[in-house]
C-alpha cells in the first residue's frame, strides 16, 4: 500500500496529517528546481510578477512570483499551445494547434475553450484589451473577437497559402501581422482591411513588436531584423551581429528592445539573444549559457525584467532577466535531466526519487527543493522503499538489462551503500514486508528476499520467468506482485512462497496498490499494446474486474479502498468510488509520469521523465 514499511504506515500518516498547509496551491503543481516541463513556446506577462508559458501537449504554467515558482493550470487539451497574450490580472487568451482557442476571465484558474471555426494551427495572439484580440495562423488564418473571445471571425489576408507566424497590435485598430515569404500585413481599421507591405525580403519573418502605430521591429529567417518609424511604409534592414534564425521580439520602447532565436550554424546549436538600446542601430550579443537550445518567445514587462521560453535538447527551458539581460537565470531548467521511475513518501516533508542514470534525488522540504544525492551506480534506479524514515532501499538495473543492483541506507538517503549482491536481471521493484523483510522483484521472474534490511539476499521461486515490475505488501505476511503477460503472484508467508492467480489477461501489468489483505488495483498496458488497463478485486486476487482507458498507466496509489491515483504516458486519473469512474485530472507536458504515491487522499507526488509533480489537494 506504501513505500515504507507496514508496521510503521500508520504512524506515518498520522504524522503527516497533522501539518497544516498554508497557501496550499491547487491541483498537481510542478516542483522546481528540479522539474523540467516540455518544449516551451509561447509566454506573456501582466507585470513582472505574474506570467504564463505554454508549450506542447497543452502545457500551461504559471507564476505569480516572477517565476521562483511555477503552477500547472489545467488546459483541457494535449494540443501544443503556441500562443499567449494576458491583458490584464484576469483574462487571458491562448492559442494552438488545430484551431486552439483558450480563454481565462479568472487568472487561469480556468481556462475554458473557444469556438475559433478554424481546423487551422494558430500561431500567435494579441490581446490589446478585454474585448478585442487577433489571432494568426495557417493557410493565411486572421481570426477577430470583439467580445473577449466569446466569439470569433475570420478576416481576409490575402495570402491565404502562406503560414503567418506574428500579430502585434497597438490597439483596437493599429495592428501588424507577418509570416513566411516576406509576408508583412498592415491594418488600421482594426482588420477590415489588410495591405501587404514591402518587406525587401523573401526570408520568413517570424516575430514582430510595435510600441506605437509607427515604430516597429519585425525578426526572421537568416539573421533577418527590419526596423520602421513610419507604419510600414518602409522597412530598413538592421545588420545582425551572428547568424541565425530570430523567432521572436520584443521592445520596451522605442529604443530598448530584444530579439531571440538560434543559432544553427554552431554544433551544438546555441540560443541566440540579441539586445538593442538605440533601437537597432546596433544590436549586442547577450551570453544566456544555454547550448543546444532554441529560443522561442519572449517577454519583457519592463525595460529590465523579461522573460524568454524555448527548449533544449532535455525538455522546456525558461529564462529570466531582471537587469536588462546582462544576466540570465534557468527558473525553469532543472536540476537533473533524468527520468525519475519511483518515488517513495516518508512522511509530509521527507521523500526520494530514484530513476535514470544513476539519479537519487531527496527533499527534506516537501519538494521545495531536492537534492541530488551520491548513489555510486550508473544503473538505473526503478524502486524505492523505506522501513523507517532512516531505513531505505532503491533497487534498478543497466538499461540494456544484464546487472541488478540494490543500494541501501540507514540515515534516511543521505548516504547509499551496495549490499554483497549479485543478480543477472535488473530489478524493477522493492517493498518492505515488516521491520526487517523486504522483497524484490526482477525481469526474469526473479524474486529476492532479506531479512535483515538488504545486508544479505537470496532468491525465493517464483513459478515464472515472466518480467515482473511492481510488488506490494499489505501486512508483514500478505503480498502480491504484477508483471508481464497478465502475471500476478500472491503470497500469504511473508513472501517465502508463491502462488500464481488468473488475471484475466495477457497485457503488461506495470502498477500494483493494495488498500487492504482484500483489495488491490493492477494497472497498465492492455493486450492490445494501445490501450490502458485497470483491474480491481475485493477477493484478494481470486477475481479481478477488468476496464479499459485511452491512457497506457504505469502506476497507481490506492489512499483506501476507494480512492486512488493512476498514472501514466498520457493522463493522471484520479477515481473517488473504487474505480468505477474516474476523471483525467492532467494532460501530462511531455512527462511521461512513471510512478506516483500518496500520504493521505490529498497529498501526493507524481515523477517522470525529467519531472516532479506535488499535489496537496488530491490533484483536483
Amino acid at each position: 500500500m506504501t513505500c515504507i514499511s507496514v508496521s510503521a504506515c500508520r504512524l506515518w500518516l498520522c504524522l503527516a496529517a497533522c501539518p497544516t498547509l498554508s497557501a496550499a496551491q491547487s491541483g498537481w503543481y510542478w516542483q522546481t528546481p528540479v522539474s523540467r516541463p516540455g518544449p516551451v513556446v509561447g509566454v506573456s506577462f501582466w507585470n513582472a510578477l505574474a506570467g504564463v508559458v505554454v508549450g506542447n501537449n497543452g502545457t500551461i504554467l504559471a507564476t505569480h512570483d516572477g517565476g521562483t515558482t511555477w503552477t500547472y493550470q489545467w488546459s483541457g487539451t494535449i494540443n501544443t499551445l503556441t500562443g499567449v497574450s494576458l491583458v490584464n490580472a484576469s483574462s487571458g487568451i491562448i492559442v494552438g494547434d488545430s484551431g486552439t482557442i483558450l480563454r481565462t476571465a479568472d487568472g487561469g484558474a480556468n481556462w475554458v475553450p473557444q469556438s475559433s471555426g478554424t481546423p487551422y494551427s494558430l500561431a500567435a495572439v494579441s490581446f490589446v484589451d478585454v474585448n478585442t484580440a487577433t489571432a494568426v495562423g495557417d493557410w493565411g488564418t486572421i481570426l477577430r473577437t470583439t467580445d473577449g473571445g466569446d466569439t470569433w471571425s475570420p478576416q481576409i489576408s490575402g495570402v491565404d497559402n502562406y503560414v503567418l507566424y506574428g500579430v502585434s497590435f497597438v490597439d483596437a485598430n493599429i495592428g501588424v501581422v507577418v509570416g513566411e515569404w516576406g509576408t508583412i500585413l498592415r491594418t488600421t481599421d482594426g482588420g477590415a482591411t489588410w495591405n501587404r507591405q514591402d518587406s525587401g525580403t523573401s526570408n520568413p519573418l517570424f516575430g514582430v513588436s510595435f510600441v506605437d502605430a509607427n515604430i516597429g521591429t519585425v525578426v526572421g529567417d537568416n539573421g533577418t531584423i527590419l526596423r520602421t518609424t513610419d507604419g510600414g511604409a518602409t522597412w530598413t534592414y538592421q545588420y545582425s551581429p551572428v547568424p541565425g534564425a530570430f523567432f521572436a521580439a520584443s521592445f520596451a520602447d522605442a529604443n530598448n528592445g530584444f530579439a531571440v532565436g538560434a543559432n544553427y550554424e554552431l554544433s551544438p546549436y546555441r540560443a541566440l539573444v540579441l539586445s538593442t538600446t538605440n533601437g537597432g542601430m546596433t544590436w549586442t550579443v547577450q551570453y544566456t549559457g544555454a547550448t543546444g537550445t532554441l529560443l522561442w518567445s519572449l517577454f519583457f514587462s519592463n525595460q529590465s525584467t523579461g522573460t524568454v521560453v524555448g527548449m533544449s535538447n532535455e525538455g522546456g527551458l525558461v529564462l529570466q532577466t531582471a537587469d536588462a539581460g546582462t544576466s540570465w537565470m534557468p527558473v525553469a531548467e532543472g536540476g537533473t535531466t533524468q527520468g525519475a521511475f519511483g518515488i517513495c513518501l516518508i512522511d509530509i516533508d521527507n521523500a526520494i526519487a530514484v530513476g535514470q542514470g544513476e539519479t537519487i534525488l531527496r527533499t527534506t522540504d516537501g519538494g521545495a527543493t531536492w537534492t541530488r544525492q551520491f548513489s555510486g551506480t550508473t544503473n538505473f534506479l526503478r524502486g524505492v522503499s523505506f522501513a523507517n524514515a532512516d531505513m531505505g532501499l532503491a533497487v534498478g538495473g543497466s538499461g540494456g538489462g544484464g546487472v541488478g543492483s540494490i543500494l541501501r541506507t540507514s540515515d534516511g538517503g543521505v548516504t547509499w551503500t551496495h549490499p554483497d549482491f549479485a543478480t543477472g536481471e535488473p530489478l524493477m521493484s522493492v517493498s518492505f514486508a515488516g521491520a526487517q523483510t523486504a522483497l524484490a522483484v526482477g525481469t526474469y521472474g526473479g524474486i529476492f528476499r532479506t531479512t535483515d534490511l538488504g545486508v544479505t539476499w537470496r532468491r525465493v521461486a517464483s513459478g515464472t520467468s515472466e518480467g515482473l515490475y511492481r510488488i506490494t505488501f499489505s501486512d508483514a505476511n500478505t503480498g502480491m506482485v504484477v508483471g508481464h503477460s497478465g502475471t500476478v503472484l500472491r503470497t500469504i508467508d511473508g513472501g517465502r512462497t508463491w502462488n500464481r492467480l488468473s488475471s484475466g489477461t495477457t497485457g503488461i501489468l506495470y502498477g500494483l496498490s493494495c488498500s487492504s489483505v482484500n483489495t488491490c488495483v493492477a494497472v497498465g498496458i492492455d493486450q492490445d499494446g494501445i490501450h490502458g488497463i485497470i483491474l480491481r478485486t475485493t477477493d484478494s486476487g481470486a477475481n479481478w474486474t477488468r476496464q479499459t482507458t485511452d491512457y497506457a498507466l504505469e502506476s497507481v496509489y490506492m489512499v483506501d479502498d476507494n480512492i486512488g491515483t493512476a498514472v501514466g504516458s498520457g493522463a493522471i486519473l484520479r477515481s473517488n468510488d473504487g474505480w468505477a469512474t474516474w476523471t483525467r485530472q492532467l494532460p501530462l507536458p511531455a512527462c511521461g509520469v512513471s510512478d506516483v504515491a500518496f500520504l493521505d487522499e490529498n497529498i501526493g507526488t507524481a515523477v517522470g521523465f525529467a519531472c516532479i509533480l506535488r499535489t496537496v489537494t488530491g490533484g483536483s
